[in-house]
């Protein structure tokens, strides 16, 4: 298969002969070394609705904690933070610590931990995809045949799916008014709190 890639650039270029050799060679290393290459980043900043987005997708990532700490009493969850939750290897640590009771394990704590792997994927994809993908990707949700989970019915998902289609359908303006109530109630909330 590698050699099928380059036979396929040979082609392109109308080359007949390719010569390989190791970076580590002399050679080939004092060629390299004459001009670094130059990296450039670039990154695009979020807008707001991707910053309300990612936001509420956290606080429903806290929500599902949440649900599988109260859920699961085998396992000792209570120094798992949110941010251990964000990353893949979060969902393997669960399951192993669960693997010799997986067996009579019910719903409330396969679906939270499967929430928490859709959440992390969906997070993710707010980066990756473009508006349009997203927003079929966060609808797919609601039309998805039997899943049933407790935080779509929550404020932060139909923030979520509001700002998703927002971002499509309406212009910046229209939109930034939710994501101002968005944001005013989540001070609200936060001043409650303290």
């Amino acid at each position: 298969r590698r050699t099928q890639k380059g036979q396929k650039i040979m082609r392109s270029l109308y080359v007949k002969r390719l010569f390989l050799w190791p970076r580590f060679h002399e050679v080939v290393q004092d060629v390299l070394d004459t001009r670094p290459a130059d990296v450039v980043e670039l990154t695009q900043p979020m807008t707001t609705s991707m910053m309300a987005i990612q936001q509420s997708i956290l606080d429903v990532t806290a929500f599902c904690l949440g649900e599988l700490k109260r859920a699961n009493r085998n396992v000792d969850l209570t120094e798992i933070k949110i941010e251990e939750a964000l990353y893949r290897s979060f969902h393997d640590i669960i399951k192993n610590q669960l693997e010799a009771v997986w067996h009579t394990t019910g719903a409330k704590v396969r679906q939270p931990l499967e929430d928490l792997k859709f959440l992390r994927k969906l997070l993710s994809n707010l980066h990756k995809l473009d508006c349009i993908q997203f927003h079929e990707l966060v609808e797919s949700l609601r039309q998805g045949d039997g899943f049933q989970s407790t935080w779509l019915m929550t404020r932060e998902a139909d923030i979520v799916f509001t700002l998703a289609r927002n971002r499509v359908y309406r212009s910046g303006l229209r939109s930034s008014n939710l994501m101002e109530e968005y944001m005013t109630a989540g001070e609200k909330e936060n001043g409650k709190e303290n």
